[in-house]
C-alpha cells in the first residue's frame, strides 16, 4: 500500500513548528536594537561556525608552536632470565676444555637511552609553519569580525526599515 504523504508532511511540519516554538525566546519587553543584535548573534549559525573554526585553528597554532622545540626520545628496556646461562670454552688446538664452566651473562639486565634531537633545518621549517598558522588564526579572527559586522549591518537595516514602516503606519492612521 502507498503511504499517505500528505498526512506525513502535515505531521512532520507540526513537529518542526513545535520544536521551533520550543526554542524561540519570548520577550517581556519591547524589542530594542541591542536586544535584536544580541539575539541575532546567538542564533546565527555562520557566526558560531566561524567561532568553532577559530578554536580549531588555535589548537593547530599550538601544535605548530610546539614543533619549534627539540625532539626528545627516551627508550628503556629490562630483560630477565629465569635460568642462568652457563658457558664453557674449549681449546681450538687440543679440543680439551680450557676453563671451568662459568656464567656468560647476568640473569637480568637494564638498558636505557635518552636522546635530544635538534635540527636547524627542522627548526627553520617549523618556525615558518608556526608563523603561517598564526597568520591563518588572524585570518579566522577577521572572519569572525566580518561576520559580526555583516550581521549587525543586516539587523540594523532591518530594524530601521521596521521603525520607518511603523512610523508610516502610525502617520497614516
Amino acid at each position: 500500500s502507498q503511504p499517505d504523504l500528505e498526512t506525513f508532511r502535515t505531521q512532520h511540519a507540526k513537529t518542526e513548528w513545535n520544536e521551533f516554538q520550543r526554542r524561540t525566546q519570548t520577550l517581556d519587553t519591547p524589542l530594542d536594537l541591542q536586544t535584536a543584535l544580541r539575539l541575532a548573534l546567538e542564533g546565527n549559525t555562520e557566526y558560531h561556525l566561524a567561532l568553532h573554526r577559530r578554536k580549531i585553528q588555535s589548537e593547530t597554532e599550538t601544535g605548530a608552536f610546539l614543533d619549534l622545540f627539540p625532539h626528545l626520545y627516551a627508550d628503556a628496556e629490562y630483560r630477565w632470565r629465569s635460568k642462568l646461562r652457563i658457558a664453557s670454552s674449549k681449546s681450538a688446538d687440543s679440543g680439551s676444555e680450557s676453563l671451568e664452566s662459568s656464567f656468560s651473562q647476568q640473569r637480568d639486565s637494564k638498558t636505557g637511552s635518552f636522546e635530544v634531537l635538534f635540527s636547524l633545518l627542522d627548526f627553520g621549517i617549523s618556525y615558518f609553519r608556526a608563523r603561517q598558522e598564526r597568520n591563518r588564526g588572524r585570518f579566522f579572527e577577521q572572519q569572525i569580525r566580518r561576520t559580526r559586522q555583516n550581521l549587525a549591518l543586516d539587523v540594523t537595516r532591518t530594524w530601521w526599515r521596521a521603525v520607518i514602516a511603523d512610523q508610516a503606519v502610525s502617520a497614516a492612521t
